[in-house]
């Protein structure tokens, strides 16, 4: 649901960017780089796009839709 419907649905509803935690392992995703942060923006198209993946072990800092800090590693202690 998450990586299929809810995209579709942000950018009906004109959501300009939103991000997608994955905690657990995907296709092509091997367990040791979890929690990875997805951002996604609305293109032109009006379609979301990826524009940034953070892997556990690599801290950003994030601006929209405010300014933070965070290495994903951190969202698996929360658990």
């Amino acid at each position: 649901m998450d990586r299929i419907v809810k995209p579709v649905k942000y950018a009906e509803a004109g959501i300009p960017r939103f991000r997608r935690v994955e905690m657990n392992p995907f296709r092509g995703q091997g367990s040791d780089e979890l929690p990875v942060i997805f951002t996604y923006a609305l293109d032109e198209n009006d379609e979301h796009q990826l524009i940034h993946r953070v892997a556990t072990g690599t801290t950003v800092n994030l601006r929209e839709p405010f300014a933070f800090k965070v290495d994903p590693e951190a969202l698996s202690r929360i658990r």
